[in-house]
């Protein structure tokens, strides 16, 4: 098994076959040569597979205690989401669409549209006369409605009002009733209802002049006007002719144009041009060039901007509401979605002012008269629109008139009451649609399927040519292949609406059945989702959809990254599909880089043959093209840009849809163009240009540029020309930086919290509402609608870019500046914190041409700007919540991207409330993911707690407090974040689990062991392994010689790589792990690409059996035995460089690979490379074993065969040599030079050498283990090396790994691998992370970049299964014992560590079988089964014990107790009884015989007084000690209830004739002058008792009371060895309250439990007011009823009463949790999760403290701490874990030995056990080194040890 400790690793594995190691040199003495890896970012681990025996399975990679929860719950909880996932829920009809969506068999004519989730209204009123009930709306009812859609619907509600906040240059194209048309559309294609609503007044409205009239009516118009007049000439100034537009149209050109041509202003000029039109218009009309019925039909249809006449009489409100409202065809559609508003004024127009009444009603601008053509044009549109609604959508009011028109104070009750009628009717038709909507539109997956669908129907729109690479893909579908496709190209060029051809290509065929062969087909567009946007998502969503057509449990797709990889992996390279099954896969560059996506391990490299894959990607991004290339070996498909015919073919097709045409010129522009790019989206890119020319228009040379990024530059140049620069490069910038993008009202919210664009806007006047005038966007929107896409994110519709190029030219342009890029995430996570939402009025400052206009003094003021609270749940009622999974997942990345580092971890990443929120949302690997973002010590410390809480998390998020708390505390005194998140754990989490845990009580990460793999027992030698470095990671090889197929691991992440199928023979990497070199045959090398498995090259160097092995990243070195050597290839070229005539047995190529050094005997030969030169000879004392050669100082360092390590300095210009020697040792095995080249590791057996290079002097000499570790003295250095500053120096001996300070040889750790000796340690030059190989085949990763935590892994202070536990909380102690051993341990309370060890006997075959505290917890009692021995060892061995009194305070023995039934104490700990038996007979109960001796612990000197329990009596129940005041003295009572036997004998032959029985009460006074006997019946209490109710049971109650039970039916107690008497019948049980000082009955309880109930497993509550039997039913003293009965599931005997009754606490049936059960009402209050099974629990005397002993040796302590009736922080504070620590800071390595010490008393065991052994069999006395390696041996059964180290 894998045990991983904290980092970043962890994901559980499904198992993977068993594996094996590849050889790696060893020493002479048979030890490993450490190996060191380097360059990487991830620990990976290669282990090979078969052996002679066949495969085995290797067990998975796991967090330790992470998916230790029950499996089996795990499944449960999923499988009751199959129903769903199956759809079983749904009608026929609607399954039979998703059978066929899902399976991809539905037309695509017929694929739904995506779900909407918008409710968009479009506000439509004349803009003078309704502004106050506008901004009324805007102000009052718009944030209430969209809080109510978004709280209980999830949507998102948008309000769009075009009339407020128009800008001057809006008009300026007389395109402002377009825009409006236009935006009304949006909202009826967008909203999900309703989408229009009217407000009409007395006022019709403005009657725009015709944007554009089409060439037959104009001309008609022109033609009955005068020619000579001037009414032509200023015609034909202010309208051209168009040609470019189909039909021709004359268009009315802008009021900038017509004042250059005119001379004058428009507002002068327009209503000359209306009365030309006018007038001409008319006469056309009477010359019957124009008709009447033209006008009622243009005027029906309510087109009518492009007719003149209809232009005349229709305003544009009233073109509004035709399409909005009358032009409904549904009656249905009309009720759901319009509402209508009609206002009255009284008394206007009669004394009205004009200039006022002129804003609410239509005037003459000359006379001021009434417009009585526009009143009754008003008039017909009211009753027509009125006849279309009924009374609930319409509201009817009147108001009387004032002398300022309509005024909020003047008006406020028909202004609320026409708020109050909108918002309850909105909420209503809301409420109507969402009823509506299908179930299909809820379900994620379903949703998934169809947006992408969308995108590939939109994509083939307008998709042309491309014939023959349509026809490559047919080919490759229809050819035998087990290889995917590659579809690469440019940016731009069109693979995107390649790939969906191709889909739509797929579905005809599947559609019409073309194919006999059933096809499937799954189709992901890359990043257009957020679903599909990381490797994780993308994949759970596939596999969902793998599982529903393939018939598998969909519940089984797994959630954790790694066994989703797997189970991909697993469903295509199987193929257990019903038919062939295409999979299209676009834009692989889109993947996010979290998990290493990139790298393409989760892509197979093979498929099943009925499985076919479509790919895309660019060819450079992320080097993913050159990793397909790898893993495939010819599939691929180049899309080049398009040819120029097929351009023009393109570009004509669009036109020709658009109703639009340029003229000759102006297609010789676009030819030009198409020279220089024919790209697709160039393509787009040119058309959107040349919609917007006239035929009049004259265009300059560079009117279209001929690139991409150019013309996109272009657009956004224009853009900002027209509707301003800083909201535009706002509004993109906001729209670019987004994680996945955002809605409409998102930006419009971001924009009203921008001061720059509000600014910019608001330069001539001050609206009401300090807002972004919601026009502004929609007006944008239009211009780039088509290079923008509305998809589904976090349940809303966003909107994003739809090509990448832009996502590129947008951040180049607006995000490129640093400081302005980090202003506008900023200010997204500033709206998304809501800092300024609700009524908070955020603070501005007017700028100086405002100030002036408005006349303001103070330029600083504060507005509120209405946007939404951002809570991170949405309370729709008491039991039901919505998640704001907008905040939860943009907010993490906008202030990671704003580097507001502190902030994110504030408000994240260690936020209690966030985590909780979010991990309720979505998944837990998605909360992991947002870790990706930044990485810290204390974020990854947070992140690995997560991991490591998975499988809890998985079943109850309600578990996450105490999770991270239990796992973080050690961090929080040296973290003030993670001490911030603990907290809010403590005291938030109260409401979901009120177990506050005291200490750690889980695994914890962030320790120097970061996990741990246990290999199978096919590696058999250390030298089966190898680490080296590979460009994907390090790499961690295990291949025996003989075995050929070679696995990959990722330890970093716990995850399997693909297979890699190679020759036997030796493996040799690479320096930078590029190649895989494989020596066969002793005559070949072999060469593979380490990232894939393919073959490099294949050499053939002659035959040769090879020596020893030098490889850098280009060449390899190696010499052969008995033949000439040393031999150079070139790895690059595949081919032999150069063979050298000598014989060598050493060879070494410098770092920078110039020079090649090997021996020829004892001569050092120096050559350059590649050419070979011999530079300079050097001379040896002997041959060399080991040679490593530095290039900065020229230099050879030599390790000869006599131990000698000498130094040979090259001088390559004179070619001459130096020899010094700089250490001897006859022990030394190897040497390392440091990565910065300035140290030498010289590893002895028992000593290690640092040894500088610039003085060739021994620096230091570490010797020894730290004073007080248990080191065998045999026992040898078994590698070592430096970490990669050489700041430190990793060595390994016996079971240790030692660390030191290079620079002054300090000891800084001493960590405790396990029990089993270290055989190999490998470390890193740029990695801090260390590997060691333990003798019983276990792998550890060691990140030493934690080597300053105090952090111990595990707390488990027993080294076997907890048995039993008993605490006191008045002397703050726990005391546990095991199964195992016959000692019990003494814990502290409050921090859990072990304060004394209380050793019951020597012998390791005698058992603990309980132990127990006194009342106050001043003696303890251990009880303990011994060996058979004694001399009735095989009977005692049930109900009796060999019992130890200890004293808690000194840990000595108070009294032992052999035979013994019962030890007593009584209240005060004043008085101990031991009940012993001195005669025991297991067939016959009447034979046994009792003594009760009286111990007084303060007179221990004095013979203690016994007394003898009545003969044949058994004791029923326990007995108890009462002692109570009475008088001037203590009375002092023994009392239980014994069953007593009456024998009849024969008086003549003595034989016993029969047996009665009957219980009864037995009480003795203790230590009085008189001592006094009593034996009671019920009759003696309770005079009109029956005289057949027999006392059963006794307990002290209240401190000084006793609680006696009998039963009112007749009833025996059978007598069972393990248990004692048990009473045998049901029997009805009452009981009374005795108060012994007043020798008085105080209360007669006749109903005290039911009759089935076991009184022996009753629990009674402290003070005695709450007693739970053994079924879980609650009894109720003061009220004398039965309460409740609890329905929770408790293990048999686990289950106790807190806070006197209050509460239940016990185990789970599965002994997988701790529950918290409200006794009132049985409502669980909280779940604990043991990861692992708990044995025991118990609650001190506080009635709060809890402890649970676990089956792994842990004992968890907690608190039990309510959030309403205690005082939480108080408590909480106390607690000294939470207490920060005073004074100095021990050195941690005197920590590390400390916690090693811990397992002595074990060894001092083994010791007495192993002399008495010596002593039986008369051996000779036992020697050290026997005693270690028995130790060793009982060692290896223990768990592993619990060093402060071992994480």
């Amino acid at each position: 098994m894998v045990q991983l400790y904290g980092s970043s690793a962890g994901h559980m594995l499904k198992s993977a076959p068993r594996q094996t190691f590849l050889p790696v040199p060893k020493c002479e003495d048979g030890t490993s040569v450490p190996t060191t890896f380097s360059e990487t970012s991830s620990l990976l681990l290669l282990i090979l597979v078969e052996t002679l025996e066949g495969p085995e399975q290797v067990k998975p990679v796991k967090f330790r205690h992470q998916d230790d929860v029950i499996d089996k719950d795990v499944v449960d909880e999923r499988r009751k989401l199959e129903g769903a996932y199956q759809y079983r829920h749904l009608s026929d009809d609607d399954r039979d669409l998703v059978d066929n969506l899902l399976f991809g068999t539905l037309p695509m004519e017929q694929i739904p549209r995506p779900k909407s989730k918008v409710v968009k209204i479009f506000i439509s009123s004349t803009f003078t006369d309704m502004t106050q009930e506008r901004n009324a709306l805007a102000e009052t009812v718009y944030p209430k409605l969209r809080q109510y859609c978004r709280h209980k619907h999830g949507l998102d509600f948008q309000a769009v009002d075009m009339r407020w906040g128009v800008p001057p240059e809006a008009s300026d194209d007389h395109t402002a009733a377009y825009h409006c048309l236009a935006e009304l559309r949006h909202c009826q294609e967008l909203s999900i209802g309703p989408n229009f609503v009217a407000f009409m007044g007395q006022r019709y409205g403005s009657c725009p002049l015709p944007a554009a009239i089409i060439r037959a009516e104009f001309e008609a118009i022109r033609e009955n006007l005068d020619p000579s007049s001037d009414d032509v000439k200023l015609l034909d100034k202010c309208y051209l002719k168009d040609q470019n537009s189909l039909p021709a149209v004359y268009r009315l050109q802008p009021a900038s144009k017509i004042k250059e041509t005119t001379g004058r202003l428009w507002s002068s000029i327009e209503g000359d041009i209306r009365e030309v039109l006018y007038r001409g218009a008319q006469k056309a009309v009477d010359a019957s060039e124009l008709s009447k019925e033209s006008f009622r039909l243009l005027k029906a249809s309510g087109v009518c901007w492009m007719n003149l006449i209809g232009c005349f009489l229709l305003s544009v409100t009233e073109q509004e509401i035709y399409q909005g409202l009358i032009n409904i065809a549904r009656e249905k559609d009309r009720q759901a979605n319009c509402l209508l508003y009609l206002r009255d004024i009284e008394g206007l127009g009669t004394d009205s002012d004009p200039m006022i009444a002129r804003r609410f009603m239509d005037l003459h601008p000359d006379t001021l008269h009434p417009n009585e053509a526009a009143a009754m044009a008003l008039k017909e549109l009211r009753e027509k629109s009125s006849k279309k609604v009924n009374n609930q959508n319409m509201l009817k009011m009147s108001v009387t008139w004032e002398k300022d028109g309509i005024g909020p104070v003047t008006h406020r009750d028909y202004i609320q009451t026409l708020c109050n009628h909108f918002y309850s009717t909105m909420k209503l038709l809301v409420d109507r649609n969402m009823t509506k909507r299908n179930k299909l539109q809820d379900d994620d997956l379903y949703n998934e399927v169809v947006q992408h669908w969308t995108i590939a129907i939109n994509r083939c729109q307008t998709f042309v040519g491309r014939a023959p690479m349509l026809q490559n893909i047919r080919g490759y579908l229809e050819a035998q292949t087990d290889q995917a496709l590659v579809v690469h190209g440019e940016s731009g060029s069109g693979k995107t609406s390649l790939m969906s051809k191709a889909v739509s290509m797929v579905s005809g065929v599947v559609s019409r059945n073309e194919n006999e062969i059933k096809m499937m087909t799954v189709v992901r567009f890359v990043g257009t989702t957020p679903e599909s946007s990381s490797s994780h998502q993308l994949l759970y969503s596939v596999c969902h959809q793998l599982a529903y057509i393939s018939k598998q449990h969909r519940s089984d797709v797994p959630e954790d990254y790694t066994s989703l990889k797997l189970y991909f992996r697993d469903a295509v390279q199987k193929g257990n599909f019903s038919g062939v099954v295409i999979i299209f896969l676009d834009a692989l560059d889109q993947l996010s880089p979290a998990n290493g996506a990139h790298t393409l391990d989760w892509l197979p490299s093979r498929l099943a043959p009925n499985v076919k894959m479509i790919v895309s990607t660019l060819p450079e991004k992320h080097g993913i093209l050159e990793k397909l290339r790898n893993k495939i070996d010819h599939n691929f498909l180049e899309v080049t840009p398009l040819p120029q015919t097929d351009c023009k073919q393109v570009m004509r097709a669009l036109l020709e849809h658009s109703g639009r045409a340029i003229s000759y010129p102006q297609w010789r522009i676009v030819e030009k163009a198409f020279t220089y790019c024919t790209l697709p989206l160039f393509i787009t890119l040119t058309f959107q240009e040349a919609i917007r020319w006239n035929s009049y228009d004259v265009l300059p040379a560079d009117a279209l540029l001929h690139t991409v990024e150019a013309s996109i530059n272009r657009l956004f140049d224009r853009l900002e020309k027209t509707y301003g620069k800083v909201f535009v490069s706002r509004a993109l910038g906001y729209l670019t930086a987004a994680r996945n993008g955002l809605s409409v009202s998102e930006l419009d919210d971001i924009l009203s919290l921008d001061e720059d664009v509000l600014n910019s806007v608001f330069t001539l006047w001050e609206p009401p509402i300090r807002r972004i005038p919601s026009n502004l966007w929609p007006r944008l929107y239009l211009d780039i609608s088509s290079f923008l896409v509305e998809q589904e994110a976090d349940d809303i519709v966003v909107l994003s870019w739809y090509h990448t190029q832009f996502v590129r030219a947008a951040m180049t342009r607006y995000l490129s500046n640093v400081d302005e890029c980090t202003l506008i995430h900023k200010n997204i996570a500033e709206y998304y914190l809501g800092t300024w939402s609700g009524t908070m009025k955020k603070p501005f400052m007017y700028q100086q041409r405002l100030m002036t206009r408005l006349k303001k003094t103070d330029p600083f003021s504060a507005a509120c700007r209405h946007v939404p609270e951002q809570p991170l749940i949405f309370k729709i009622s008491e039991t039901s919540e919505r998640y704001n999974l907008r905040k939860m997942n943009q907010l993490p990345y906008s202030l990671a991207q704003s580097e507001q580092i502190e902030r994110l971890k504030k408000e994240c990443f260690c936020n209690f409330d966030w985590l909780y929120a979010k991990l309720k949302a979505v998944s837990l690997q998605q909360i992991l993911g947002d870790f990706s973002m930044f990485h810290d010590r204390e974020t990854c410390f947070v992140a690995d707690a997560l991991r490591m809480s998975g499988s809890a998390l998985k079943i109850d998020p309600n578990a996450l407090g105490p999770e991270i708390s239990g796992r973080l505390l050690p961090h929080i005194h040296n973290h003030p974040i993670i001490r911030d998140l603990v907290r809010q754990c403590d005291l938030r989490s109260q409401h979901q689990c009120p177990l506050v845990p005291h200490f750690q009580i889980y695994s914890v990460p962030g320790g120097p062991l970061q996990y741990e793999w246990e290999i199978d027992g096919t590696i058999r030698s250390s030298v089966d392994v190898d680490v080296f470095n590979s460009p994907d990671g390090i790499l961690m090889t295990a291949k025996p010689y003989y075995s050929k197929t070679l696995k990959v691991w990722e330890l970093t992440q716990g995850e399997p790589r693909q297979d890699m199928q190679m020759p036997i023979g030796e493996i040799h990497p690479s320096k930078d792990g590029k190649y895989l070199n494989i020596f066969s045959r002793n005559r070949f090398v072999t060469i593979y690409k380490s990232d894939c498995g393919e073959v490099h090259a294949n050499v053939d160097f002659g035959y040769g059996e090879v020596a020893c092995v030098n490889i850098s990243n280009q060449y390899i070195a190696f010499t052969t035995r008995h033949n000439a050597s040393p031999c150079v290839i070139d790895i690059a070229k595949g081919k032999v460089l150069h063979r050298f005539s000598c014989r060598s047995n050493a060879v070494a190529i410098g770092p920078k690979e110039r020079y090649i050094v090997f021996n020829a005997d004892r001569n050092i030969m120096l050559y350059s490379l590649p050419l070979m030169e011999r530079k300079c000879v050097g001379q040896s004392n002997d041959e060399p074993m080991q040679i490593a050669f530095i290039d900065t100082q020229m230099k050879c360092y030599i390790l000869t065969k006599t131990r000698l390590l000498q130094s040979i300095h090259f001088d390559v210009v004179n070619k001459v040599s130096s020899t010094a020697g700089i250490v001897e040792d006859m022990q030394i095995k190897e040497f390392k030079v440091s990565h910065l080249e300035h140290m030498i590791l010289v590893r002895s057996s028992r000593c290690l050498y640092l040894v500088d290079t610039d003085t060739e002097t021994i620096k230091h000499r570490l010797q020894r283990m730290p004073p007080g570790v248990f080191v065998k003295t045999m026992t040898s250095f078994t590698g070592a090396g430096f970490t990669p500053k050489d700041d430190l120096v990793v060595a390994s001996r016996d079971t240790y790994i030692a660390v030191w300070e290079t620079e002054t040889g300090t000891p800084l750790r001493l960590l405790q691998a396990a029990v089993s000796p270290i055989v190999k340690i490998f470390t890193s030059d740029t990695l801090n992370k260390a590997v060691s190989l333990l003798s019983d085949n276990t792998l550890q990763v060691w990140d030493l970049n934690n080597l300053d935590a105090d952090v111990q892994h595990s707390n488990e202070v027993l080294t076997t299964t907890v048995r039993s536990v008993a605490v006191s909380s008045s002397t703050k102690r726990v005391l546990c014992h095991g199964t195992r051993y016959p000692e019990a341990k003494i814990l502290d309370i409050e921090t859990g560590k072990i304060k004394g060890v209380l050793q019951h006997t020597c012998d390791l075959e005698d058992k603990i079988l309980e132990c127990e505290l006194s009342p106050l917890g001043l003696f303890a009692v251990t009880k303990a089964h011994l060996a058979e021995k004694g001399e009735h060892s095989k009977e005692f061995k049930t109900i009796l014990t060999d019992d130890i009194v200890w004293n808690m305070s000194t840990q000595e023995k108070v009294h032992h107790a052999p035979s013994s039934r019962y030890i007593l104490f009584n209240s005060i700990n004043s008085i101990i009884a031991a009940v012993q038996c001195v005669f025991y007979s297991s067939i016959d109960w009447t034979c046994n015989t009792y003594h009760v001796k009286v111990i007084q612990p303060d007179l221990m000197d004095e013979e203690p007084p016994e007394f003898s329990i009545p003969m044949m009596s058994e004791f029923v129940c326990k007995p108890v000690l009462l002692s109570v005041r009475k008088g001037l003295g203590v009375f002092n009572a023994f009392y239980t209830v014994l069953q007593f036997c009456e024998k009849e004998i024969n008086p003549v032959t003595k034989v016993e004739q029969s047996r009665s029985f009957y219980m009864k009460l037995y009480m003795r006074t203790l230590l009085g002058k008189q001592t006094e006997e009593k034996i009671l019946c019920v009759k003696d209490f309770l005079k009109h008792a029956d005289p057949n109710d027999q006392f059963v049971d006794v307990r002290i109650i209240d401190g000084n009371k006793l609680l006696i039970m009998y039963s009112k039916d007749p009833v025996t107690a059978s007598f069972d060895k393990e248990s004692g008497l048990v009473l045998s019948e049901a029997s009805h049980k009452a009981a009374i309250v005795y108060d012994p000082e007043k020798e008085s009955v105080i209360r007669h309880l006749l109903h005290i439990a039911k009759p089935d109930c076991i009184l022996s497993l009753t629990v009674i509550s402290r003070l005695s007011s709450i007693l739970v039997d053994d079924q879980l039913r609650v009894f109720d003293h003061h009220e004398n009823k039965l309460q409740t009965e609890i329905n929770t599931k408790f293990a048999a005997r686990c289950h106790r009463l807190a806070l006197d009754g209050a509460y239940i606490i016990g185990i789970s049936h599965d002994l997988r949790s701790v529950i918290v059960v409200r006794s009132v009402d049985g409502e669980q209050k909280g779940r604990l999760f043991i990861h692992g099974k708990a044995t025991c629990i118990e609650v001190a005397e506080d009635d709060r403290t809890v402890v649970v002993g676990c089956y792994d040796g842990r004992v968890m302590i907690l608190s039990l701490v309510l959030e309403l009736s205690d005082p939480v922080t108080e408590l909480i504070d106390k607690l000294p874990s939470r207490i920060p620590p005073i004074g100095h800071r021990e050195p941690l390595v005197n920590g590390d030995i400390r916690h090693m010490q811990q397992s002595l008393p074990e060894m001092t065991r083994l010791a007495l056990k192993l002399k008495e052994d010596q002593e039986r069999h008369a051996r000779r006395q036992t020697s050290f080194r026997a005693l270690a390696t028995s130790v060793t041996a009982i060692n290896k059964v223990r768990m592993r040890s619990t060093a402060c180290s071992i994480q």
